[in-house]
């Protein structure tokens, strides 16, 4: 299948293999990003499909760590997603990481989201302008009771990428937050592998 696969990250992208044909770009973080990528790659190709792929943060406190979930315009993707364990969901894109709790259960009740992404949303809505089929297939990184050890809207740099230093030092200046660091990149590692092994079973299945 000739498709073109958005991932922001490259950590989100580590376990896919994609099959002949699959075209993949990576956005970097963030709607601006995102838009600019999206935009680009699509100026010279029409693919008869696009994935926009990655995290997310969960609202819906049901959502655990690794869980699959979707959305998508077709319903042929829905049904192989859905027998791949999937579950289809309502997104709501922000243009920030939502990094604790407190925030995560405010956007569950204003928006009755059940998930949060920062890049899908614009991705699709480009999408929707050109008349291009979508699809949005993420994995649950940071359940929706989870706080997440920085704040990393402060270390996102106008570029969508993520300032080493910065993290280093916000790190450094909080010792007890080396755990909580680790144990994301735990859950990210989980969440990256199987995201890549249900968007290869997916594109295999739809040939």
């Amino acid at each position: 299948m000739n498709v073109l696969v958005f991932f922001a990250v490259k950590e989100e992208a580590r376990f896919f293999r994609p099959p002949e044909g699959c075209t993949v770009r990576i956005t970097r973080m963030g709607q601006g990003p995102a838009r600019a990528a999206a935009e680009q790659a699509l100026a010279s190709v029409r693919p008869p499909h696009v994935f926009t792929c990655g995290f997310a943060g969960g609202l819906n406190p049901a959502l655990r760590v690794g869980t699959l979930i979707f959305d998508t315009e077709d319903e042929q993707i829905a049904s192989v997603l859905t027998a791949l364990g999937a579950v289809r969901v309502m997104f709501h894109c922000l243009p920030r990481v939502a990094t604790s709790r407190t925030e995560k259960s405010t956007l569950r009740e204003l928006t009755g989201a059940d998930a949060v992404e920062m890049e899908s949303g614009i991705i699709r809505e480009i999408c929707r302008e050109r008349g291009i089929p979508s699809t949005t297939l993420r994995v649950i990184s940071d359940a929706a009771d989870e706080d997440l050890p920085l704040d990393f809207n402060s270390l996102m740099t106008p570029q969508g990428t993520i300032h080493l230093g910065g993290l280093i030092k916000q790190a450094a200046f909080h010792p007890r937050r080396w755990g909580g660091l680790w144990r994301l990149q735990k859950k990210t590692t989980l969440a990256a592998r199987a995201l890549g092994g249900a968007l290869e079973n997916l594109l295999r299945r739809l040939g």
